[in-house]
């Protein structure tokens, strides 16, 4: 069963349904962001795991798109060893990015996160071999290293580390257009519609995937709103007692006769 319809019971109409309903709600709050952030409703964390479901789900889809008509979804495989790793890393992620907007430096170990994809080995843990063999134990490991590599690479600037980095991450995106009609036969050719889907689908998510690595490596932190000085504010001034605007008040007129008659010789 290769389509993507089926009954919300099972599980490729769960998965299907969830993906569906991830994407809305990503959609719903994109459309907060022109709104002060104290009124957005969700924080960086369940953001973030919002985010790393989402992009588990598309990982998914991409994987059925190479499998082909012989894609199956399990209950265990893909909810357990590709929805919930992604959920956890993108709250991981999200977290990362929390510390930073509170002034704190997060740590960089958090930028590990997405080799939790890496669990899919313990699947078939007395098999370990054929999972390397079809491809799915060495996704699970090529797939968040280069998103890690990216991360690094685009975190900073100006250390041969980093453009090594991300030289490497260019060549996995690179490295797709020479071996997709290998991988996922001839209707994945770049000239045809669904060869470059698959192709738009595959770069996305390894550069979004780095995008979020990047949250756990910056340097720069983002200064609180408590640590920024207030700006726009008007300062309290010395000036006139209150009463009309322009008079000077009883007590003022009181205390500067009396310092003139000291004055006085």
């Amino acid at each position: 069963m290769g389509g993507m319809a089926a009954p919300i019971t099972s599980p490729r109409g769960a998965w299907t349904s969830l993906y569906g309903l991830s994407l809305i709600l990503l959609l719903c709050l994109a459309a907060t962001l022109p709104y002060p952030e104290r009124t957005r409703p969700v924080n960086s964390v369940l953001l973030g795991a919002l985010c790393g479901f989402a992009w588990a789900c598309a990982l998914r889809a991409f994987m059925a798109a190479v499998v082909g008509a012989g894609s199956e979804v399990h209950w265990l495989n893909t909810f357990g060893f590709i929805l919930l790793p992604g959920t956890l890393t993108g709250a991981l992620l999200g977290y990362a990015d929390r510390l930073r907007r509170h002034g704190r430096e997060p740590k960089r170990i958090l930028a590990l996160a997405p080799l939790l994809f890496a669990a899919v080995l313990f699947s078939n843990p007395l098999d370990m071999p054929s999972l390397l063999e079809d491809g799915v134990g060495g996704g699970a490991l090529g797939v968040p290293t280069l998103g890690i590599l990216g991360g690094y690479a685009v975190s900073g600037t100006g250390t041969r580390r980093r453009i090594a980095a991300g030289l490497v991450f260019l060549a996995g995106l690179a490295v797709w257009f020479g071996t997709a009609t290998a991988v996922g036969g001839p209707s994945f050719a770049l000239t045809t519609p669904h060869g470059l889907w698959a192709t738009t689908l595959y770069d996305t998510l390894l550069i979004t995937l780095a995008l979020g690595v990047s949250l756990a490596l910056m340097t720069r932190r983002i200064s609180s709103r408590r640590e920024q000085p207030a700006q726009g504010r008007p300062t309290a001034q010395a000036g006139p007692s209150p009463g009309r605007p322009g008079r000077v008040g009883r007590a003022d007129r009181v205390g500067r006769a009396d310092r003139v008659g000291r004055a006085e010789p």
